[in-house]
């Protein structure tokens, strides 16, 4: 909750989850918003209705989902005047990011903000595999493309554990500690297991960001701040780091390879 208050002046009243997938992200924000209307919307009419069928599990009933395509040519009426849009590991799949980044900036009430979650340098080494795996016909099916990424140890789960040098173990426990599901969604739940790893080597679009192109995605909206989420580090208390802008902390951590995916708070 304090992650989404922090420079927020109001409660925030609606909240729109772009690309929520299974819904695991969207019942934690639903939890820590009662007071909140929170919608998720998915492309994918398997994550829906896994989606539902947590909430009818967790039964939070501020939450609803929705099983539809996002397009500038679409009204999406149900984010009109949000308070908070998220587009976590969602807006680097659209054939035209800004245009959807503008479209969607433009429906959040003054003083919200709007935070993406777009994949960095780091994924960058599955976009050579991704070349790789589409130059091959030898598979038609999900199941052979998922033996094929097993075979050759492509599976995304274990290579965003080596980028976040996590141990999983140390993780998780830390994780049942915070409450924090989206870990175990991610992760360790095996329902995942094939989508996250189509996400990265079948997905038919995907757009690798750097600080400079990540600069100019945000630059088609009318942004009156940005700020840029950074991971907790080593350097946290050191003098040096603390002298540095919020950018440069971002540029530095991008630099010793700290960050996978870029998650920034755009504030409109």
């Amino acid at each position: 909750r304090n992650y989404y208050l922090k420079n927020l002046n109001r409660i925030p009243k609606l909240i729109i989850d772009i690309g929520c997938g299974t819904g695991e992200t969207t019942h934690i924000v639903a939890l820590a918003f009662p007071e909140a209307k929170v919608v998720g919307i998915d492309a994918s009419q398997t994550s829906i209705e896994y989606a539902k069928k947590l909430n009818h599990y967790l039964n939070i009933d501020n939450v609803r989902f929705l099983k539809k395509s996002i397009s500038i040519n679409e009204k999406l009426s149900e984010a009109n005047n949000a308070d908070i849009i998220i587009m976590s590991g969602s807006l680097h799949h659209f054939t035209d990011p800004k245009k959807i980044l503008k479209f969607l900036a433009n429906k959040v009430q003054n003083d919200g903000f709007i935070e993406i979650g777009v994949y960095g340098r780091m994924f960058e080494c599955e976009k050579n595999v991704k070349q790789i795996l589409d130059e091959w016909s030898n598979f038609d099916t999900k199941d052979k493309l998922l033996a094929i990424i097993k075979d050759l140890g492509l599976e995304r789960s274990k290579n965003v554990l080596k980028m976040k040098k996590e141990n999983r173990f140390f993780k998780s426990i830390k994780s049942i500690l915070s409450f924090d599901l989206s870990y175990f969604g991610y992760v360790l739940f095996p329902h995942k297991e094939l989508s996250t790893n189509i996400d990265a080597y079948a997905n038919p679009v995907v757009h690798y960001y750097n600080p400079n192109t990540l600069k100019d995605l945000i630059n088609v909206t009318s942004y009156k701040r940005i700020e840029y989420i950074l991971p907790k580090t080593t350097y946290d208390k050191n003098i040096l780091y603390k002298k540095m802008t919020n950018y440069q902390r971002f540029l530095f951590c991008d630099a010793k390879s700290l960050i996978s995916m870029y998650t920034v708070k755009i504030w409109l």
